[in-house]
Order: structure tokens, then sequence, then C-alpha cells
């Protein structure tokens, strides 16, 4: 087998940084991640079935989200809309 080169071997350790960032994301963050508003994050987890974390006690707990399972989510969202012709196909 050939050595990997320099960006190939690059590409599997940001991929690697990745996979091991799984820390709780405020809904700000997600917001950033996903490229939407934050009443975008806040109506996708009412809504869309986004997994959410409450986190804490009291009146208000805070709202912590997990990159993986966002990944899921949103890979699941694309392939329900692609089998139900809502791709945006003609």
């Amino acid at each position: 087998m050939p050595p990997m080169s320099e960006t190939t071997s690059e590409k599997l350790v940001t991929l690697s940084e990745k996979l091991r960032d799984d820390r709780p994301m405020t809904c700000g963050e997600v917001a950033t991640y996903f490229e939407v508003s934050q009443r975008t994050v806040d109506r996708w987890a009412a809504e869309e079935g986004m997994p959410v974390h409450r986190v804490g006690g009291g009146q208000k707990p805070r709202k912590r989200y997990y990159r993986s399972e966002l990944d899921t989510w949103a890979r699941s969202r694309c392939s329900d809309q692609i089998e139900s012709g809502a791709g945006g196909a003609a």
C-alpha cells in the first residue's frame, strides 16, 4: 500500500478531531453550525424532532445539543425528504 500523502493524513486528523468534538452545544452554536437563526433551531426542536437535552432544573432548564445526534437527525431529514419527493426534483 502506498504511503498516505500529507493531505490525506491531515484530513484524517481533522475528521478525528471533529468526531471527538461531541461536547454539548448551545442553541447559538447549533444555529451557527446549520447557518440558520436561533429561532429556527428552537422551531426544529419543538416541531421537527431535533434532538435536544434539557439540563438543570428550575423553571427554565438550559437546552443542549450534541453534534453526533444533530448530524444523524439532519441526514434522516434529508433522506425522508428525498423519499417523499420533497427534495425539489420536478
